[in-house]
């Protein structure tokens, strides 16, 4: 709108209303002033929105990969799924262990050692060794019972570390989750930034 076009408006309008104008903008003169120096700022206010959203996104984005890494490897993830494979090894380990203590436990059960008793006999009132009784003893059943019952506990522990494994594992998953979803929201904040920044462009 140049000079000429308010002049015809101006033409076109009778003289009250023009007068109702000018009081209404001399009343609220405050009030327009407030508004237009909002409007003059919004340029700059929206360009600071607009970095703001730049860094949440930046920083969205940094978190994603502390959490899940970045292709797979590394991150808190990265470190879940590792450690649970050490868990799983380990808890072979155990197993191995277990299953040789339970054959070494069954194994000691079975030896039988033998045993030698002399047998009395009373001859003129003396007592004197009349012969030998052979026989066979299982002396090391309570070793044996022993190491048994140690093969039991190594093979819960197995079940336990196998258990504690696959929770890692599981939790590994949730932050990778976790991880992509804060990329994704580090996306879409970088582009929310750059059009707030653009829009008075």
């Amino acid at each position: 709108m140049d000079i000429g076009d308010i002049g015809k408006f101006l033409d076109n309008t009778p003289a009250e209303h023009i007068k109702d104008v000018v009081e209404f903008f001399l009343e609220h003169r405050d009030e327009l002033d407030k508004i237009l120096s909002i409007v003059q700022g919004a340029p700059a206010m929206l360009a600071k929105v607009g970095d703001g959203l730049g860094d949440a996104g930046d920083n969205a984005k940094h978190a994603a990969i502390s959490l899940a890494g970045t292709k797979g490897k590394g991150g808190a993830a990265g470190n879940l799924t590792t450690g649970a494979g050490t868990l799983n090894r380990v808890s072979g380990q155990l197993g191995e262990a277990a299953d040789f203590l339970g054959d070494v436990g069954v194994f000691m059960a079975g030896i039988e050692i033998p045993n030698v008793t002399a047998t009395y006999a009373t001859v003129a009132g003396v007592k004197i060794v009349s012969g030998l009784d052979v026989g066979k003893q299982k002396m090391l059943a309570d070793p044996a019972k022993h190491i048994t019952e140690t093969s039991k506990t190594l093979t819960a522990a197995k079940g336990d570390l196998a258990g504690l494994a696959d929770n890692l594992e599981d939790l590994a998953r949730i932050l990778t989750g976790v991880g992509n979803a804060l990329d994704k929201l580090g996306d879409g904040l970088k582009t929310s930034g750059a059009q707030a920044a653009r829009l008075f462009d």
